[in-house]
């Protein structure tokens, strides 16, 4: 795995994660060609972007263990949501299929 470190960029992100986190330390996986953030447990979070802005620091945020509870919520509200509009889907076309049968 070929790492190299990110100490300074553009916007500074670098610096900032160390804000949130002063173990977070950025580094460049040039194998999978993806920023990655590395703490002392290891691997913490792959950054979904292919350059570093402020969408960094928001997932870093977002995603740390300390808000699992929140984020977990929001995954299952939105595995909810889907899961009923696929049910009223359904029953849309069920509905459509019969009323064509009736109408023979």
């Amino acid at each position: 795995m070929n790492l190299i470190e990110i100490k300074e960029d553009v916007f500074d992100i670098a610096c900032r994660l160390r804000e949130i986190d002063e173990n977070y330390r950025l580094f460049f996986n040039t194998d999978h060609k993806r920023y990655e953030i590395y703490s002392r447990a290891g691997l913490e979070v792959v950054v979904p972007y292919t350059f570093l802005d402020v969408r960094t620091l928001v997932h870093v945020r977002k995603t740390r263990l300390s808000n699992r509870k929140q984020l977990i919520e929001e995954i299952e509200n939105t595995n909810a949501r889907i899961e009923e509009e696929q049910r009223q889907k359904i029953i849309e076309k069920a509905l459509i299929a019969y009323e064509e049968q009736i109408c023979k």
